[in-house]
């Protein structure tokens, strides 16, 4: 074991650092898609999580949210409603 952390040493003081490749345009706003980390750009397409309202890419449709856990992403329902006033018409 302790030769295998030598050796992963090794390789990380090779190549000190964990900079990696983002694909995105600095100048043209978007959201981050919450599973996949990859930008939504205005205007394409996007699925929501209802009860967190977070955005997802398209093929992400269908699974649970990570973040609340609690709701199918792209599922048709009206949230989280605290009051009667919330509620859409």
């Amino acid at each position: 074991m302790a030769q295998k952390a030598r050796q992963v040493l090794a390789a990380c003081e090779k190549t000190p650092t964990d900079a990696m490749e983002v694909d995105y345009d600095p100048r043209n706003p978007f959201d981050v898609c919450t599973i996949t980390f990859t930008p939504i750009y205005r205007g394409n397409r996007y699925v929501e999580d209802p009860f967190t309202g977070c955005r997802f890419q398209p093929q992400c449709e269908g699974e649970i949210c990570p973040i609340g856990g609690l709701s199918k992403i792209g599922a048709d329902a009206s949230g989280l409603v605290c009051s009667p006033t919330q509620i859409r018409s």
